[in-house]
């Protein structure tokens, strides 16, 4: 697999210092981190590959805030976005994934007031096995209702409102919300565009930014149309969502060979 140069350095710098490594993948999105109004994008995921110096060089130029260059585009992290910086080392490479926790953890931390707002980007892995587990009762649908269990995991840690914890609702209300103008998945668009996370073993991400305004009135009549009658009258049952987090595929990663 070929990943295009990334650059970073000084360009007043007498020694003409200089860190090149290879691009792997990025999720960018106007609606979540607006690009810089030099042009400058500002990713909510980068990850890039190296020698373990040069990336630890090239990872200490871009935290300062230098930008990173490929031959079409430019790369900016803000400091004061937030990002973690995580890498995955071998003895002659490494992988460095920088992202913004608070959009595709399972657990936010601190949201906005306003809105909903997160990445779904499942491992394949988890995924592979979750599918074999479900197939027995859901058949040919197991692997979109496993989607969906992970899509809706997130919803439920993010929003206030209860969501009954029952597979088949949770398959209905994905599929209505792919519908929505505020959620966004495979078509690139200003708003919402990405490249290269099957090399992570990520599955295409899904974009959710919903207001609560919004959301509330979404979900009384997803629940109302396809939640089963004896589920809306039991006691909601507090869901038990997978662990996951863009730190999984790491471990699975098969990038260096």
């Amino acid at each position: 697999m070929e990943f295009e140069a990334l650059t970073i350095g000084k360009p007043d710098d007498a020694k003409g210092r200089t860190f090149t490594t290879h691009l792997v993948a990025y999720i960018l999105s106007d609606l979540l981190l607006p690009a810089a109004s030099g042009g400058a994008l500002r990713p909510v995921l980068l990850a890039y590959a190296g020698t373990p110096s040069t990336v630890r060089a090239f990872t200490a130029n871009l935290r300062a805030g230098l930008v990173a260059r490929t031959a079409r585009h430019r790369f900016e992290l803000l400091r004061s976005a937030g990002y973690r910086y995580q890498i995955l080392q071998q003895p002659s490479r490494s992988l460095l994934l920088a992202y913004l926790p608070h959009l595709f953890h399972l657990h936010p931390g601190v949201q906005g007031e306003d809105a909903l707002s997160f990445l779904n980007a499942s491992p394949r892995w988890w995924l592979d096995r979750q599918e074999e587990t479900l197939r027995p009762t859901y058949g040919d649908l197991a692997r979109d209702v496993a989607a969906a269990i992970s899509f809706v995991a997130r919803l439920d840690t993010r929003s206030p409102l209860p969501i009954a914890n029952d597979p088949l609702f949770h398959h209905a209300l994905y599929t209505r919300a792919l519908e929505e103008p505020w959620v966004l998945s495979t078509d690139a668009t200003a708003d919402f565009d990405h490249r290269g996370l099957d090399a992570l073993g990520l599955e295409s991400p899904v974009l959710c930014h919903v207001p609560h305004k919004t959301f509330e009135p979404f979900l009384a009549r997803v629940t109302a149309a396809h939640l089963p009658r004896h589920l809306r009258r039991a006691p909601v049952i507090p869901l038990r969502p997978p662990t996951l987090s863009v730190e999984v595929p790491l471990a699975q990663l098969s990038l260096f060979g």
